[in-house]
């Protein structure tokens, strides 16, 4: 028999003691163990491979013969032993011989040996150079100081003086086998020890005078014996072998130093991904022979010789919820991460050494077992991930996408939300106060302002991961403007979220030089500069692939993009749509023109107005949210307040204090007043943004100025509008602060107590379970945990000085641009203009995009993964600087209740477009031309589509997508059936491509302009000229628009076009496809640019109409479309006249469609009689355009009237021209370069 013994203290080395008593003081092992996703990224040694203060127990469930599956000489080594395992969450089984369990039984006695051969003149030497460190920082006097190390007691470390602090213990603790900080628990320090801790196990005395160590074995650790190992048991006493072995092996998986080594780990399948939260549960693992090669990137003759002539090696391979990885044994780094997709299958072939062969869409992995049993084992757990976990990725989804349709997830397009917040108990008295939190700036993801906002604030929520991918990134852009708080919300300053441990991941779009001047590699080295954090990786197009996409497939490749864009965090929230972190981008929907920068202050009279009209904007805000209540009074009956009471100025609500008999100086009374503000600025303990600080300066400012401003400034007007004097100000200022304690003691102590705290309850257990970390948010990913108080406190750094009027630049340097005048130049100079502000207007940006959460997000991610990964192989698959991704488990993807409130209950699928050259994959995905072809043929009412751009012919050889052919089909169906049925079309003006039409230097815009009209209306492939030979007036049905819009540029009146980048798509005010793919073959056939969009299915309704009877809108949808509608029509315009004699409810109606469209040609019209623009259906060739840029304008010669006709527009909607250049040849000419490039090239 062999024995270990770990109470022997002279043969067992201190870090060969058992953990058992750290384990037992734990009082939940199980839930208070946690590897986060961030520790991934740590430097790993083989103790983070654990959950802390957990144990690992074993048990032994079952001993079965061998079926015949190895070649056993002893008959009794034949059993297979089934053991459980289980560390904390963690369940999974493994199945061991005898032979297995002798190995690591070996390995213990050879590490014990090791352990008493290390010289002790070395552990002197360490121990020495620790103490002198120590006494060089300043250490205590006297001849002994005493090393805490484990088991020492309290009194011990009092008596001899200093005590090393633990970081300068780390070299001892190293070698005495406790680098597993968390096993070792510091106890409170006792007056006196100078701010020493003291620890708990044995403590080392250092005597100066000799130079010699001292060990106290004074234990607080329960001796801990190995039982001894069964080496010969008689065969009729199997089920006692089964006993000791059990119990060895849960004796050392409770020593960490046994635990620890490379071979137990190896024994029960345990890696540093075991573990980890957010990975998914334990599955199987083990070390696998793997042979080199299997991908389908391009890679020659070297790729061939890899393949044939290179050695089998070892790998760690590990098995989770949707993908396989493995890593080397040395460093555990990935080295290769295959998802399971619809091409994924395994199978297994028995040779005399068993080998697995694993295929997916993007490689083929063939793996080698060491046993026919391991193998089996194996199988086995690849069939179970793939019923269990991995079926929803084997399966075909709908539009043939990769990814499921997510049901019942959130999504959103726009930015505000309000939630009740707060309950504190102060003075024995319930203060409940329902506050409302505007997180984001009143506004929507329609136009970039909005979008770079709320992307801001979410990247600052950011606690794991970012991932960012996009055709054009500019680190200087300001992604929150003015830039009041100076570079703070420069994106590149946001990403210096690095510095906190924070991963950030950019993939970007290595574009041809000489094509494109967007200069990715300057991208690149800026963000590279900012932290070693930031990996940058460009995706570069290849020259050649595989054959298998068919005879074109080794020409072209240079022409396509990857033209996705995303922005992810955590891979809990994403970010999805078409706006480019890049210049130009940044817009709103006033789309200025001009932008020279002016900051000018009001006056102190003009800031404490405006900051006044913002106190009481939040106080009506808080009233329309307060509940009924029963106010009562002595001598007056209980008087319900509406729930949602109709919004009421300071003086109707002082009259009704004067109803009730309160008076408001007693309401707020200086005592009541004092405590109410403690509490409000105690709250801030809570993320309530301070409330109490506006208050109290709005006050102090009061009582400051108002005396003297009124005496000043007495008969002054304030306003032309309202015709407030000041004095009449002053009284109202009074009466503010009574007004607000007014509403807290109505609502609060007479009677209303009970209904508020009802309305409440839910918000104030969720908070305090959260502050008292007893929520057990099991659906909840670890990253999104502290999602809500960060959200909060962003709000106060959202809040500008309301005595701002006007603003500096908000499009600095290349920002301000017009991409048809000059196209972007020099983008290493970001704050140099390239465009002269005095001369010409910029161009405005009209986009649109989305966020969604959950499943949804997580999906986001893994297209984003698998993009990196591929462009990991293919250009650093050996390089430790770009590291290869894995992506998040589907298990906890709940996100807070917060978000809930924000965004729309949807079901939401991912679409994409990609192919072999642009991810790696042995498959054509065109999932979005799929589903915009699906949704146009089944629309019912109308549809509205905004896109860059409209090329889609009809029965052609040189454009082959669909969506031409379908909207012809939808309306000649409709026409046939009597159907109303409406298709809105808004698309750009004008390419956006430097040139002036009929020049050389205008021929790409000229190209565009050419195969937009032959799919519209010119030639026997367009739409229109199809249409028209069935239908009389195809107008009825289908409408073509634009946006245009005007402004005064040093005294002079300016035009420019309002530039469409949307790529957006509604239907019935039910569907949704928000994404990044234009309407033309590039991004729709799949095998061109790489896209991504999501569609979206409402499953929550309001009600609308719908062609005059009542309708059930999808909330999203409708939401969407009446807020562009208005913003096109300008109705969202406060000063627009007549903006409500327009309902945009009902698109369907006759009244409707016809007002759309006598609004988008009576625009038109004004437009080109007070600026003559271009495009005009008054310009048929180039002759005449060259005749009509001569032409004098209204603008240049009567600006008095031009401006009465500019009054009467209504909004930026024009139509689009569809008589111009009509009679001229708009392809290019042969001798240019664009007549020299392919026609797939602008198709």
């Amino acid at each position: 028999m062999s024995e270990l013994d770990c109470s022997s203290s002279t043969s067992t080395s201190d870090d060969e003691k058992c953990d058992c008593s750290i384990l037992e003081e734990s009082s939940s092992p199980s839930e208070d163990g946690k590897l986060m996703f961030s520790s991934l990224y740590d430097k790993q040694t083989s103790q983070d491979c654990y959950l802390a203060n957990t144990p690992i127990t074993a048990v032994i469930t079952e001993v079965a013969e061998d079926g015949g599956t190895t070649r056993i000489f002893n008959a009794f080594h034949s059993r297979v032993y089934k053991i459980e395992l289980q560390h904390g969450k963690y369940r999974w089984t493994i199945f061991r011989r005898y032979k297995d369990f002798f190995s690591l039984h070996n390995r213990i006695l050879l590490y014990r040996a090791k352990r008493s051969l290390i010289p002790t003149t070395r552990r002197r030497r360490q121990l020495q150079l620790s103490l002198e460190y120590d006494s060089r920082g300043g250490g205590g006097e006297g001849g002994n100081t005493e090393v805490a190390t484990p088991s020492a007691q309290p009194g011990d470390a009092s008596r001899d003086g200093k005590i090393i602090k633990i970081k300068q213990l780390s070299p001892v603790l190293l070698k005495y086998g406790y680098e597993n900080r968390s096993q070792i628990a510091a106890v409170d320090q006792p007056p006196g020890d100078n701010g020493t801790a003291v620890m708990h196990t044995a403590s080392l005395k250092y005597n100066k005078s000799d130079g010699t160590v001292e060990k106290s074995l004074k234990r607080k650790k329960k001796h801990c014996r190995l039982p001894s190992f069964p080496i010969w048991p008689l065969h009729n006493r199997a089920d006692n072998r089964k006993e000791r072995l059990e119990k060895y092996l849960s004796a050392v998986l409770h020593v960490p130093a046994y635990r620890n080594l490379q071979e137990t780990r190896e024994f029960i399948e345990v890696s540093r991904f075991s573990f980890v939260s957010g990975l998914g549960g334990k599955n199987k693992e083990g070390y696998l022979k793997k042979r080199p090669g299997g991908r389908l990137t391009y890679g020659g003759v070297v790729r061939c010789c890899a393949e044939l002539m290179a050695s089998w090696q070892y790998r760690w391979v590990f098995l989770k919820d949707s993908y396989l990885a493995y890593v080397k044994p040395e460093g555990e780094d990935l080295r290769a991460v295959m998802l399971l997709d619809p091409g994924f299958h395994f199978k297994l072939e028995m040779h005399q050494k068993p080998r697995l062969i694993i295929e997916n869409l993007n490689r083929t992995l063939v793996l080698k077992s060491k046993t026919k049993e391991n193998a089996i084992e194996w199988k086995d757990a690849l069939e179970n991930a793939i019923e269990v976990s991995g079926k929803q990725w084997l399966q075909n989804h709908d539009f043939g996408s990769s990814f499921p349709k997510r049901r019942n997830v959130y999504g959103r397009w726009y930015c505000f939300f309000s939630f009740p917040s707060f309950v504190c108990l102060y003075d024995s008295i319930f203060f409940i106060l329902y506050f409302v939190v505007s997180i984001y700036p009143l506004g929507r993801f329609v136009d970039g302002k909005s979008y770079m906002e709320n992307l801001a604030n979410m990247l600052e929520l950011a606690k794991e991961q970012i991932f960012i991918t996009g055709w054009w990134l500019s680190p200087e852009i300001y992604l929150k403007r003015p830039a009041a708080a100076g570079r703070r919300w420069r994106l590149d300053e946001i990403l210096k979220k690095t510095e906190e441990g924070i991963r950030v991941y950019v993939l970007l779009y290595k574009e041809v030089e000489l094509a494109l001047g967007i200069n990715s590699a300057y991208s690149k080295r800026i963000l590279q500069q900012l932290h070693a954090n930031i990996k940058v990786a460009l995706a570069v197009v290849q020259l050649f692939i595989s054959s298998s996409l068919g005879k074109n497939a080794f020409s072209g490749v240079f022409l396509w993009a990857h033209h996705e864009k995303l922005v992810i965090i955590d891979q809990n929230i994403a970010f999805v749509g078409g706006i480019d972190l890049c210049y130009g981008r940044w817009d709103d929907p006033k789309h200025r023109l001009t932008d020279f920068g002016s900051v000018s202050f009001g006056s102190a009279r003009d800031a404490s107005l405006t900051e006044e009209k913002s106190l009481m904007s939040a106080m009506r805000s808080m009233s329309k949210m307060l509940p009924v209540v029963q106010m009562c009074n002595a001598g007056l009956v209980s008087q319900p307040i509406a729930e949602n009471p109709p919004e009421q100025s300071s003086a109707v609500v002082v009259k009704h204090c004067a109803e009730l008999e309160i008076e408001p100086e007693v309401v707020a009374g200086e005592e009541r007043e004092r405590r109410i503000v403690r509490f409000l600025r105690s709250s801030s303990r809570f993320g309530l943004p301070n409330f109490a600080n506006l208050l109290m300066k709005h006050k102090s400012r009061m009582q400051r100025n108002n005396a003297a401003d009124c005496k000043q400034r007495g008969s002054q007007v304030l306003s032309a509008d309202d015709g407030e004097t000041v004095d009449d100000a002053a009284k109202r200022r009074k009466s503010l602060f009574a007004v607000f304690f007014f509403y807290l003691h109505t609502c609060l102590i007479h009677g209303g107590l009970c209904s508020v705290f009802q309305r409440i309850a839910p918000w104030m257990k969720l908070r305090r379970a959260v502050e008292e970390g007893d929520l057990k948010c099991e659906n909840v990913d670890d990253a999104a945990m502290c999602y809500e108080e960060k959200l909060t406190c962003l709000q106060m750094e959202d809040d500008t000085d309301p005595g701002l009027y006007g603003c500096g630049k908000l499009w600095i340097g290349k920002d301000y641009a017009n991409f048809i005048y000059k196209d972007f130049t020099e983008i290493n100079l970001p704050y140099n203009d390239f465009i002269d502000r005095r001369q010409t207007p910029r161009m405005p940006w009209h986009d649109i995009a989305a966020v969604v959460y959950c499943s949804v997000a997580r999906d986001l991610a893994r297209h984003f993964i698998e993009r990196w990964n591929a462009c990991k192989t293919e250009k650093a698959k050996h390089s430790q600087r770009i590291p290869y991704l894995i992506p998040k488990s589907y298990e906890k993807v709940e996100m807070p209740h917060i978000f809930h409130k924000i965004a729309y209950k949807c079901h939401i699928q991912v679409i994409r477009s990609c192919s072999q050259w642009s991810f790696g994959s042995n498959m054509v995905e065109d999932s979005i031309h799929r589903a915009y072809v699906h949704l146009i043929k089944n629309a019912k009412h109308y549809i509205y589509i905004e896109n860059q751009f409209f090329v889609s012919l009809l029965n052609s050889n040189d454009v082959h997508n669909s969506i031409a052919k379908a909207l012809y089909d939808r309306i000649l169906q409709a026409y046939n059936d009597k159907e109303t049925f409406r298709v809105y079309v808004m698309m750009p003006l004008l390419p956006g491509f430097e040139g002036q039409l009929g020049t050389t230097g205008g021929s790409a815009l000229q190209a565009v302009l050419h195969w937009t009209y032959c799919s519209l209306c010119k030639g026997p492939n367009s739409l229109l000229f199809n249409l028209a030979q069935h239908i009389e007036d195809p107008s009825e049905y289908i409408v073509f628009c634009s946006l245009r819009t005007h402004a005064t540029l040093m005294e002079k009146l300016v035009s420019e076009i309002i530039y469409i980048h949307s790529k957006l798509m509604i239907v019935d005010d039910l569907f949704t496809i928000i994404g990044s793919a234009n309407i033309n073959d590039r991004s729709m056939l799949g095998k061109r640019d790489s896209e991504v969009a999501i569609y979206v299915e409402d499953c929550e309704f309001s009600r609308s109409s719908m062609n005059g009877q009542l309708y059930q809108a999808g909330r999203f949808a409708f939401s969407l479309r009446t807020d562009l509608f208005a913003e096109h029509l300008g109705l969202s315009d406060t000063s627009a006249k007549r903006k409500s004699q327009l309902d945009v409810r009902d698109p369907v109606s006759t009244e409707f469609f016809t007002t759309w469209k006598q609004i988008a040609a009576r625009n038109a019209d004004i437009f080109e009689k007070v600026f003559g623009c271009i495009p005009s259906n008054s310009v048929k060739n180039f002759v005449e355009l060259k005749q009509y840029k001569k032409r004098l304008c209204l603008g240049e010669f009567d600006l008095l009237r031009a401006r009465t006709l500019l009054e009467q527009l209504n909004g930026n909607l024009v139509l689009f021209p569809m008589k111009f250049l009509c009679q001229s040849d708009l392809s290019p000419s042969p001798i240019t370069k664009e007549g020299l490039a392919p026609s797939s090239l602008f198709t």
